[in-house]
């Protein structure tokens, strides 16, 4: 829980991530909600990557799922919108203990927050071969979720990607030392064919595996990235589990 000095973190011999909310149903019998929600979970971490809007989603799909949200040991909330942290509040009722709560920037729904809330607005290791890009600016400020999986490279999960999603792949290879990505999860925050088209030329341009847009892609953007991203395109929703071992 300390700030990146060196590239030296480590790598996560394992890694599972479960979406638990998002725009579009993966698996039969969940919710879907506007909002973006993940279980992440490494040899050492089990974490939530923003908590989506709805409690009520969260906790019915959770529930589905078999997470248990009173187990994590730690909450990421990648940028301050109400769809990636309205459950907040519940969140940290149900589980009735403090635990780290990294966020991107200090501000008063930060210092409202009964935990032990962790302002990345530095690069901060999170885990084993797990760190926070750190503040990134743009049109919203934000801090994105990455993972360094051994023998796989950077596993990148993104909120809204606000400032941009080339420049967090960037800043999450420049900070790891790491050039290989293989698999970028969440919102793009982008909608037309051509910018769809554009983002999938970069991640070709650099090697990208698995591509996974959700929440805030718009259909344009993803029906351009199916067509032109040269790696495997993976439509996620809520349901869908992600698992390397």
């Amino acid at each position: 829980m300390s700030p990146i000095k060196t590239r030296n973190f480590g790598e996560a011999k394992r890694l599972k991530i479960v979406t638990l909310v998002d725009n579009e149903v993966w698996k039969l019998g969940l919710k879907s909600s506007w909002g973006l929600s993940f279980y992440v979970e490494t040899d050492d971490i089990k974490i939530l990557m923003d908590t989506g809007g709805d409690y009520n989603t969260l906790k019915w799909n959770s529930d589905r799922l078999n997470v248990d949200i009173s187990s994590i040991n730690g909450i990421f909330i990648s940028h301050w919108h109400r769809d990636h942290y309205g459950a907040l509040e519940s969140v940290l009722i149900e589980i009735r203990r403090k635990i780290p709560i990294y966020v991107p920037t200090d501000n008063t729904r930060a210092r409202e927050i009964p935990g032990q809330v962790m302002i990345a607005e530095k690069p901060m290791i999170i885990g084993k071969g797990v760190f926070s890009t750190g503040l990134i600016e743009g049109a919203v400020n934000e801090h994105s979720l990455v993972v360094n999986v051994e023998d796989k490279g950077l596993v990148i999960l993104t909120g809204c990607s606000h400032p941009g999603i080339t420049k967090i792949i960037k800043k999450a290879i420049e900070l790891s030392g790491v050039k290989t990505v293989y698999h970028v999860l969440g919102g793009l925050h982008i909608s037309s064919f051509n910018d769809g088209k554009t983002v999938a030329e970069f991640f070709n341009s650099i090697g990208v595996k698995n591509l996974s847009p959700s929440h805030c892609t718009g259909e344009d953007a993803k029906r351009a990235m199916r067509s032109f991203f040269k790696g495997k395109y993976v439509p996620i929703g809520s349901g869908y589990v992600l698992s390397i071992e």
